[in-house]
């Protein structure tokens, strides 16, 4: 009896044994071969065109021109600081903004949208602009559509603010027998002089229907002429230097080329 008890414990403990000892094992971690491909990945955009139409005048004066750039990279454009001008940048008509005021360049930087574009620029002098700026009034309309399209029987009112030298935005609403908000006022989208010129030449009115109103933006730190009375100065040529500054404005926006 012993011996077949032995017998059959012999042969059963191979068995349960291997089977008792993947209890509370940990479970193994697989090894991916070290040859095995690595997960696919999107690869970027091949990146947009920037191209640049600028004169002979601007030779020597942009100094760094990035030529290519993914849409929504920052694209930056360098030019060398001028003392006696200006230079301002467009992307597509459209000024792009101005940095750097403090290093030994200007920087002009914009979005790269998904498609190409090409940079214009324009020298802004004291009494003149000249330059390659052009604007394409289909993208006004697309950026600015609230300046479009308005009644014009009170006339238009565009109101103008500077937020450096030489640096004008503009915005235009309906005429009103009644002084706009603030709210009304900031809600408004600056477009440059020459977006503005454009948008203003697309409305068959007399010059005199359109009133042009300096007005000071409360988020710019900078106060045009026409806004600084010198001390003692007299009223009367306050008066003649603010019709005088309102003048310029509007040669600025209703002049010729």
């Amino acid at each position: 009896m012993k011996r077949t008890i032995l017998l059959l414990f012999c042969l059963v403990m191979p068995l349960v044994l291997p089977a008792c000892s993947g209890i509370g094992a940990e479970p193994r971690n697989e090894k991916i071969p070290a040859d095995d491909p690595a997960p696919a990945t999107v690869s970027a955009d091949s990146g947009y065109r920037v191209g640049y139409a600028l004169g002979d005048e601007f030779t020597g004066i942009f100094t760094d021109t990035p030529q290519e750039a993914n849409a929504g990279d920052t694209v930056e454009i360098r030019t060398a600081i001028l003392f006696d001008a200006d230079i301002h940048v467009y992307a597509d008509g459209q000024e792009i903004g101005k940095t750097h005021y403090d290093s030994d360049y200007w920087g002009y930087s914009f979005i790269m949208p998904d498609h190409d574009v090409t940079v214009t620029a324009g020298f802004y002098t004291k009494d003149e602009i000249r330059g390659t700026a052009a604007v394409d009034e289909s993208v006004l309309r697309e950026k600015y559509p609230a300046y479009y399209d308005l009644s014009t029987f009170k006339g238009l009112e565009v109101y103008v603010w500077q937020m450096a030298p030489n640096s004008y935005s503009c915005g235009v609403m309906e005429g009103t027998n009644r002084e706009k908000t603030p709210e009304e006022l900031m809600n408004l989208k600056g477009a440059s002089i020459d977006e503005m010129k454009t948008i203003l030449s697309g409305y068959e009115l007399p010059q005199e229907d359109i009133f042009v109103i300096p007005w000071q933006n409360p988020i710019s730190s900078y106060l045009s002429e026409y806004w600084i009375i010198g001390e003692n100065e007299d009223p009367d040529a306050a008066a003649v230097r603010r019709q005088e500054y309102i003048q310029k404005l509007r040669d600025m926006l209703l002049g010729g080329e």
